[in-house]
């Protein structure tokens, strides 16, 4: 596996970055606890990576470059689909839905315009949701419809449906209307039953002047997801959209991939000509055309708006009286097989919310799967993950507690040269460094292998359960979705009670208090730390924690 060289280089700058500050704040600040070793270290990532070096998606490079320096007509209006939704046409587009239930969840259509007026994702990988992920409704006001299509500048409605056909494969809606001119067009929907993708077939038989190029637009809408108020998204009411960074996902023609955030894209109003894969994603969702199978697409851009955020809009024309393309699409979760199952193209759209991490947390998730595949639950099998974690580590952990132990030897040997040479300015120094060199001739550096380790976990981990779609509404016990906070608190509050009942167990009569106090203390800034993390993160952090509390009774002996 060629692991890319970005990565190659954070990795090792991040090993080096733990060995030196766990060297530091072994031998220089003198604290043996290695868990409290850990948690600073990766307090102070944490601060540097989020504060200072936020995660960036893929930049484009020159945004102004890319953009096409000829336009056609087409480019300068689209903003009519806007018009169109404006004018409140959500009654008309109520009238004569179809729905077709397929493996992975609702597919509503809408026959007054021929568009897709609903999506439900009622399954994710191996998961059967609770409740759907709503992502595409009509229900909400200035909505641009899914697969509307405009022809010169106005939007062609009043289809009728001409038929529903079911294959074992897929399902087959297709709709047909008439507009200006004695023109017809004719759309068909091929839905997968299996897969996240939607075939989009549009043939037109036009009567416009020859030496004109009829103007065809095609828009969808950016993958926003909805929270339902009520109990079925038939008859609830949405609540506004839940906030989610959009990105735009392209590949040019050049094949260049660039996913780009959409604030910038407002301002530069940039238009991708002939892509080879265009649409948009969230943390979770994306949609995007991945064939344009007769070169239908002249240009592709984005409208903007305050609901749905991004309106992506592919524009091309026709030139001769009878014309047919083919698209295929991708509906659905950023879930790594059902990804590579459609495109492996879109495999690449992981990259924005997983970096750094991306090879880890790829091993992980595949992990974490195996184990739900087993246990049912991703909640369990985060507990089980972290206690497999715990016995690969433990004879580290043994190692690193008798290193404490000889630390500890280490640390009263000085106090005493301290005492014995305060009179001999020279001794005490050539004596406290052969000391020193003692200590690092011992396996200093070894001795922060098991702390690098499990910040690196800790790190992954944390990145894998706050972004990856298989733990979004993901329950476990009271806790309703892995990927949020604990609603209850419950994790943080056992976390701070763990954390100080292990401090108070590896406690020794001979330590100063102030040594304690300072390990409740990290324990209890520690928890409350914990409060803002996702519960999946924090069911790792308890569960670790309660495998350290067990693992106390060993560890004291090993010291003795």
């Amino acid at each position: 596996m060629n692991l890319p060289i970005p990565f190659v280089v954070f990795t090792t700058a991040l090993i080096v970055f733990c060995m030196l500050a766990d060297l530091f704040l072994q031998h220089v600040a003198r604290l043996a606890n290695p868990v409290y070793r850990m948690l600073l270290i990766f307090g102070a990532f944490f601060i540097i990576q989020h504060i200072f070096y936020p995660p960036k998606p893929l930049a484009v490079e020159d945004l102004a470059s890319t953009v096409a320096v000829e336009q056609v007509s087409v480019c300068k209006n689209v903003d009519y689909a806007s018009t169109y939704i404006s004018g409140n046409n959500c009654s008309n587009a109520a009238q004569n839905n179809i729905e077709v239930n397929t493996h992975w969840g609702k597919v509503a259509f809408s026959g007054w315009d021929a568009t897709i007026s609903s999506l439900e994702f009622s399954r994710v990988g191996q998961r059967q949701l609770d409740r759907p992920l709503f992502t595409t409704t009509s229900k909400l006001p200035d909505i641009v419809p899914m697969f509307l299509v405009g022809a010169g500048s106005q939007i062609i409605t009043k289809y009728e449906c001409e038929g529903v056909t079911e294959a074992p494969e897929a399902f087959t809606v297709t709709y047909k209307a008439d507009f200006e001119k004695n023109s017809t067009i004719r759309k068909t929907f091929i839905v997968d039953k299996n897969l996240h993708r939607i075939d989009l077939q549009i043939q037109i038989k036009s009567e416009h002047d020859k030496d004109c190029a009829l103007p065809i637009h095609i828009f969808f809408p950016a993958p926003t997801l909805y929270a339902p108020h009520g109990e079925s998204g038939d008859t609830a009411e949405f609540s506004s959209a839940v906030k989610e960074q959009l990105s735009a996902v392209v590949i040019s023609e050049d094949n260049r991939f660039e996913q780009t955030l959409r604030d910038p894209l407002v301002s530069t109003k940039q238009i991708w000509k002939h892509p080879a894969l265009f649409g948009m994603d969230t943390r979770y969702i994306v949609y995007a055309m991945l064939k344009d199978k007769n070169n239908f697409v002249q240009n592709a851009s984005f409208l903007f708006n305050n609901i749905s955020g991004m309106t992506a809009v592919l524009e091309g024309s026709m030139s001769t009286k009878q014309a047919s393309w083919s698209f295929s699409f991708y509906v659905g979760p950023k879930e790594t097989k059902a990804l590579n199952q459609v495109d492996v193209r879109l495999d690449k759209t992981l990259n924005n919310y997983w970096w750094p991490f991306g090879p880890f947390m790829r091993f992980l998730l595949s992990v974490v799967n195996m184990l739900f595949s087993i246990l049912g639950s991703y909640g369990w099998a985060i507990v089980v993950l972290t206690l497999l974690f715990n016995l690969l580590l433990l004879p580290l952990t043994v190692d690193n507690s008798v290193a404490v132990k000889k630390q500890e030897e280490q640390a009263k040997k000085m106090a005493y040269i301290k005492q014995k040479y305060k009179n001999d300015p020279e001794v005490l120094k050539r004596e406290q460094a052969s000391l020193m060199m003692d200590s690092f001739s011992g396996g200093a550096i070894g001795k922060g292998i098991g702390t690098i380790l499990q910040t690196g976990i800790f790190l992954t981990c944390n990145r894998l359960f706050a972004n990856a779609v298989e733990m979004h509404g993901s329950s476990w016990l009271w806790i309703s979705d892995l990927s949020a906070s604990d609603p209850y608190y419950v994790l943080p509050i056992a976390v701070i009670i763990l954390g100080l009942a292990r401090v108070i167990l590896l406690s020794d009569r001979k330590q100063s208090s102030s040594v304690i106090v300072t390990g409740l203390v990290f324990g209890l800034v520690f928890g409350v730390v914990m409060v803002y993390f996702s519960a999946g993160t924090v069911l790792y952090v308890a569960t670790n924690t309660l495998a350290a509390l067990l693992l106390t009774p060993v560890i004291k002996m090993l010291k003795k």
